[in-house]
């Protein structure tokens, strides 16, 4: 725990340590089945404890904590996000995260919104129908975001869509998971996109 931490260096093992022993069994027997929460506990401790002073004696050694501080705050602050995204509905949690302004949007604008805003470069999402609550525009707005991170940001999808938008993206694999065995398709030979064409033809004329 104490390397996860990183409330320890190498040379100095004991001597550079800001927690004491009991403190971090303390938080392990406080959650037992959550390494996470536990760590948790523990980054609270270490931010409290040198939110104003971050230059301490331990011993007869002076320990410069600047950089350890701040490398705890962000930790603290990360692990402190996941945690609630986990605990809470994803509406829930976008409507805490993002900008003040979140009413003035229906729920897929907010979180469309939310998601192209903390996008990672090098990451692998895995999406589950993101087409949900979200108008036509910003259907192909999303596949036109999706494209470009993942040929700029070099990220990769894996998308569970019924949404043509995102289904004519180019470069995609597509796996028809209503036939059996599975198989791979254009994306115009899926069954619900047919549905649409022929809905569209039969009404051709009112355009």
């Amino acid at each position: 725990m104490r390397f996860e931490l990183g409330d320890v260096m190498v040379d100095g093992l004991s001597d550079t340590t800001a927690l004491a022993d009991e403190e971090i069994q303390a938080a392990i027997d406080t959650y037992p089945k959550s390494w996470k929460r536990a760590k948790l506990m523990l980054l609270e401790s270490l931010c409290r404890r040198f939110s104003y002073e971050v230059n301490t004696k331990t011993g007869p050694l002076t320990l410069e904590l600047q950089e350890r501080a701040k490398l705890w705050r962000e930790d603290y602050e990360k692990l402190k996000r996941n945690n609630e995204a986990k605990r809470w509905t994803g509406s829930k949690y976008v409507k805490k995260h993002v900008m003040p302004n979140v009413r003035a949007q229906s729920n897929g604008e907010s979180a469309f919104r939310f998601f192209t805003e903390h996008i990672k470069e090098h990451a692998l999402y895995l999406l589950d129908e993101p087409e949900n609550s979200l108008a036509a525009d910003l259907q192909l707005q999303l596949s036109q975001f999706i494209a470009d991170t993942a040929r700029f940001y070099h990220c990769q999808f894996i998308i569970a869509t019924h949404s043509p938008f995102l289904l004519a993206m180019e470069h995609c694999r597509i796996y028809d998971l209503d036939t059996i065995p599975v198989t791979v398709k254009p994306w115009t030979a899926l069954k619900h996109v047919r549905t649409y064409f022929e809905f569209f033809e039969q009404h051709r004329e009112e355009f």
